[in-house]
């Protein structure tokens, strides 16, 4: 069978564009994964230590992060609507930052101190599992701070009330006052306190001054010295992510499955 040079230069023209086609559609594909991976393993010493999975101090490199991330924890998406799991995607390449920014896959909440304007329709988190059973959920959040967004993660134990840690990424806050924040002893104080009373409203709040033990005044933080601003800024932020725009119904969910 003979072909004319017409229909082989076609052909020809063809093939190589369904190539290239093909070639792009896996490069963007493997491109967002991959910035997505970036951006986790940025954050995965973060989520590792306030899982409880490592010290804060610990030294790992890049590689030792990448594998306790990926097999200690479980990356999931919870539609935040719902209160329920929402597998539709990877969540690994999910880009929760993106997602809220989007009108499409998200939606605008009421105007709340804790200066967020929208919430995304999943969020992820990583769930932390002993013996088939969560013992610790580790939660995004993000705020307005006194002088920009601070985000971070918030984690809960698997009973969806008490709180097993604390940490943020990404501050602007003012160095040797707001940005304590990073103090790891801080942080060790959010341990074992309450996120919500009896009747499931959210009180957890860093107060002004030093908070008593957890098991005396189990819904206070120690407030950071010198400032105040941020310090209402963490209670606001984090209070709006325990309530019905944020994780709220997710964790109500878990409480009652958990029968508490």
């Amino acid at each position: 069978m003979q072909f004319s040079v017409r229909y082989t230069l076609f052909f020809s023209v063809g093939l190589c564009a369904a190539c290239a086609l093909l070639v792009s559609t896996v490069a963007v594909t493997l491109r967002d994964r991959q910035e997505a991976n970036r951006r986790m393993l940025g954050q995965g010493r973060q989520i590792l230590s306030v899982a409880g999975l490592i010290d804060e101090s610990a030294v790992l490199s890049r590689e030792d992060i990448a594998e306790r991330l990926f097999s200690d924890l479980e990356a999931r998406l919870v539609d935040l609507e719902e209160g329920l799991y929402a597998d539709r995607m990877d969540a690994i390449a999910f880009d929760q930052e993106r997602a809220s920014a989007d009108p499409a896959t998200s939606r605008a909440v009421p105007e709340n101190q804790a200066g967020v304007e929208r919430v995304p329709e999943w969020a992820r988190v990583f769930v932390l599992k002993r013996g088939g059973s969560v013992e610790v959920l580790v939660l995004p959040i993000e705020g307005r701070g006194l002088w920009g967004r601070i985000r971070g993660y918030l984690a809960v134990a698997g009973d969806g009330r008490t709180i097993r840690g604390i940490t943020f990424y990404e501050h602007s806050e003012t160095p040797g006052f707001g940005a304590q924040i990073e103090d790891p002893d801080w942080k060790r104080s959010w341990r074992g306190r309450l996120a919500y009373d009896d009747q499931g409203v959210a009180k957890i709040a860093v107060k002004k001054g030093k908070a008593g033990l957890p098991a005396d005044d189990p819904y206070q933080v120690d407030g950071i010295s010198g400032s105040t601003l941020t310090s209402d800024a963490v209670t606001r932020l984090v209070r709006f992510w325990l309530g019905d725009h944020g994780f709220g119904p997710f964790l109500h969910k878990l409480r009652a499955v958990e029968g508490r």
